[in-house]
C-alpha cells in the first residue's frame, strides 16, 4: 500500500524534459560563490569596465607639485637610522670648547695646538702633546745611485748626478745638471784639453805633458823665469841635394833646431818633420855662423820654403862651404 501511494506522486524521467540532474550541474550553480565560477575575465575590460585607473601616476588629473627630491633615488637621503646619528653627532666645532679631555692623558690633545705644531708622545711616553716640528738630519735619501750626487735641479727639487768614474771631478753647469769631467793629472798628461780665458788658476806644474792644449785667449808666461821649451823623443831628419852628409842637431825638434851642412856645392837642405803639421807650418831661419851670414849676405842669398812635413833651406848661388842655420817653425 506504501508503494502505492509513492507510485502514485512519483514523477517518471520521461516527464522530466528539460529539467537537469543536480550531478550535472557545475559547482557554482549550487554554491553561488565567486569562486567557483569558472573562466574569470583576467582584465576590467573583460569585465566590460573600460574607464578604470590604468595606475600609472601619469594617468592621474589634479595632481600636486614635488619638488626634485622626488626624481631622487632613495639613497641619495640619509635613513631614519642615519637621521639619529646625526642628530647626536660630535662636531668638529665642539672640540676643545664644549667637549674636553675625559682624563689627565688627554687633555693637551683636547686643546688645539698653534700653527705647524705636531701631536707627539713626550718623553716619559706617558701622554701625548702638541710640539714644534724640528727637523733632523736625514739617515738616508730615496733614490738615486752609488756614487751620485746630490743638487737641486729646480726650487725645492732635489736630484742627483749621474755617477762618474774613479778620478773624474764634478765640474758646474750653471742652473743644469753638473757633470763629471776628466781631472788634470800631473802625471799622465792630458789629450786635446782646452783651458778657457776664464781659467785663472790651473793644477798644471812642469811635471807631466800635455799632448795638445787650445788657450782661447792670452797665453801669458811667468814669472820672468819661465821660456817656451820644445822638445821631442825623435830629432827630425836631414837631406841635402850634395853628398846627404849634413847633420841636424842633437835636441832638435818640428818647432826649432840648428842644422849644418857640409862643405859640398848644393842649393837645398831638407829637414823631414818627425810629425806631421795640420798644414804647412810658417819657417824662418836665420845664419848660426860666419858663412851662412856670408851666403845671406850674397845677391841670391837664401830662402826657406815648407810644407806639413818639411822645411827646406834654399841658397843661391851654390855655396861649396860648410855653414850652420838656425830653423824655427810656427803651425797655424
Amino acid at each position: 500500500a506504501a508503494q502505492g501511494s509513492l507510485a502514485d506522486s512519483a514523477v517518471q524521467p520521461a516527464a522530466l524534459g528539460a529539467y537537469t540532474l543536480t550531478a550535472d550541474l557545475a559547482t557554482v550553480a549550487t554554491s553561488g560563490l565567486f569562486a567557483d565560477l569558472a573562466s574569470k575575465p583576467t582584465t576590467l575590460a573583460g569585465y566590460g569596465i573600460t574607464d578604470a585607473f590604468d595606475g600609472a601616476y601619469a594617468s592621474l588629473t589634479g595632481k600636486p607639485t614635488l619638488g626634485t627630491a622626488a626624481a631622487a633615488a632613495t639613497t641619495d637621503f640619509a635613513t631614519f637610522a642615519q637621521g639619529a646619528l646625526a642628530d647626536s653627532a660630535l662636531q668638529a666645532a665642539a672640540i676643545g670648547s664644549s667637549v674636553q679631555a675625559y682624563n689627565s692623558n688627554l687633555t693637551t690633545v683636547a686643546s688645539h695646538g698653534t700653527s705647524l705644531q705636531v701631536l707627539q708622545t713626550n718623553l716619559a711616553g706617558t701622554a701625548v702633546e702638541w710640539a714644534a716640528l724640528t727637523a733632523s738630519s736625514a739617515t738616508n735619501l730615496d733614490g738615486g745611485v752609488a756614487g751620485a750626487v746630490v743638487f737641486q735641479t729646480a726650487l725645492n727639487t732635489t736630484g742627483f748626478t749621474a755617477a762618474g768614474t774613479s778620478g773624474q771631478i764634478l765640474t758646474s753647469n750653471g742652473a743644469g745638471t753638473p757633470t763629471w769631467e776628466t781631472a788634470l793629472d800631473a802625471n799622465t798628461g792630458l789629450s786635446g784639453t782646452t783651458l778657457n780665458s776664464s781659467v785663472v788658476a790651473s793644477s798644471l806644474t812642469s811635471v807631466g805633458t800635455l799632448t795638445s792644449l787650445a788657450v782661447n785667449g792670452n797665453l801669458t808666461l811667468g814669472p820672468s823665469t819661465s821660456h817656451i821649451i820644445s822638445t821631442q823623443t825623435t830629432i827630425p831628419t836631414v837631406t841635402d841635394d850634395g853628398n846627404q852628409t849634413s847633420t841636424v842637431a842633437t835636441g832638435s825638434t818640428d818647432t826649432d833646431g840648428q842644422i849644418t851642412t857640409t862643405a859640398i856645392a848644393h842649393n837645398a837642405v831638407t829637414v823631414t818633420f818627425n810629425a806631421s803639421y795640420g798644414t804647412a807650418p810658417v819657417c824662418v831661419i836665420s845664419a848660426a855662423d860666419v858663412n851662412a851670414a856670408a851666403v845671406a849676405g850674397d845677391a841670391g842669398g837664401a830662402y826657406v820654403t815648407s810644407s806639413a812635413t818639411s822645411v827646406v833651406i834654399h841658397s843661391v848661388p851654390a855655396t861649396a862651404t860648410a855653414q850652420v842655420w838656425n830653423y824655427h817653425c810656427v803651425g797655424h
